[in-house]
């Protein structure tokens, strides 16, 4: 649990907020909206393959954070299934902890909830922005 928080923080600090002026509004925006970037980890603890003794990967640059969880796929699952919805949890005994801690709320939800936060965050990023140029 040390270890999650730790890195968490450490994605957390690395997720920068950038302020713009709107009369006089000052309006903070993360780079990477703050329950994705959630979900996108504790999604990597909990479907990981961890009879695999590699570490799992978290990339930050300057366009984007990756998050590479060890063991890919279960067996039978496509990326399409995934995308909708269908989860097979090859740790069900820490997804339980996880659920129990209130860390996870149900399973097969994170990816959906990861893609509509970040394309719900762009599209109101790009909204201001447009709203700015414009004034």
């Amino acid at each position: 649990m040390k270890q999650m928080n730790d890195v968490y923080d450490y994605i957390d600090f690395h997720n920068q907020t950038h302020a713009t002026i709107e009369k006089l509004l000052r309006i903070d925006i993360r780079d990477y909206p703050e329950i994705a970037v959630r979900e996108a980890l504790l999604n990597l603890l909990v479907h990981r393959d961890y009879a695999f003794s590699a570490s799992a990967l978290i990339s930050i640059y300057e366009d984007r954070m990756e998050f590479i969880s060890i063991g890919g796929l279960m067996p039978g699952i496509e990326l399409e299934d995934v995308m909708a919805g269908i989860s097979i949890c090859r740790n069900p005994d820490l997804a339980n902890v996880f659920y129990w801690l209130h860390l996870i709320e149900a399973y097969g939800t994170g990816i959906s909830k990861i893609i509509g936060l970040t394309l719900m965050w762009q599209k109101n990023l790009l909204l201001r922005r447009r709203e700015i140029l414009l004034k």
